[in-house]
């Protein structure tokens, strides 16, 4: 699963709640005007296209996308709650297919001319979908003075920098873009004492 997101100097992830480095490594949003400045130096015009300069490369990142539910008890007595989780999605694939393969030959042969013609076209389309559901329910009991929460969260790798575009050798375009390639998604049940 890969999300791009050509972001400008001052936006956020909205589809995270929260993303971590392994180790070193930042944002786009957290660059500032002038170290923009800085990257952008880095690049050369060109006659046509984009021209890239990367900052970050296949960092490593966890990250919290969502999170499901939150139930917090400060009261003195345990909190028994039930959580039904429903989800699916429809997938769709279609593939067509066209072809042909034709010959022909000729000759003259004493005052006759012979000529064979052969063609051949065909046309195959499949088309299939799936859908698939995930369904499942959670007892949790919360015990005084404790907040459980279930998240979704998550390993990848984020790379981000700058780039210009150019038409005949003239900036038409500037920008940062950044890059997450998901690699684990998974459930993280979480209990915090409050």
């Amino acid at each position: 699963m890969r999300f791009f997101l050509l972001m400008s100097i001052l936006s956020t992830h909205n589809n995270f709640e929260e993303i971590i480095f392994i180790d070193e490594g930042r944002l786009l949003e957290e660059y500032s005007e002038e170290e923009y400045d800085d990257y952008y130096d880095h690049l050369k015009k060109r006659f046509f296209g984009w021209n890239s300069y990367i900052v970050e490369d296949q960092k490593d990142v966890y990250f919290v996308s969502d999170t499901l539910f939150s139930y917090s008890n400060q009261s003195n007595e345990s909190i028994s709650y039930k959580y039904v989780y429903e989800t699916g999605k429809d997938i769709k694939d279609s593939v067509a297919v066209t072809g042909g393969i034709s010959t022909n030959a000729s000759t003259k042969a004493k005052g006759f001319n012979l000529k064979f013609d052969n063609k051949l076209q065909s046309k195959i389309s499949v088309e299939q979908s799936k859908s698939i559901t995930e369904k499942w329910q959670l007892d949790i009991d919360v015990p005084p003075f404790t907040k459980m929460s279930l998240k979704i969260r998550g390993e990848g790798k984020i790379s981000n920098g700058v780039s210009h575009l150019y038409i005949f050798f003239i900036k038409v375009k500037e920008g940062g873009w950044e890059v997450l390639d998901v690699t684990k998604e998974y459930y993280w049940l979480v209990e915090e004492y409050v």
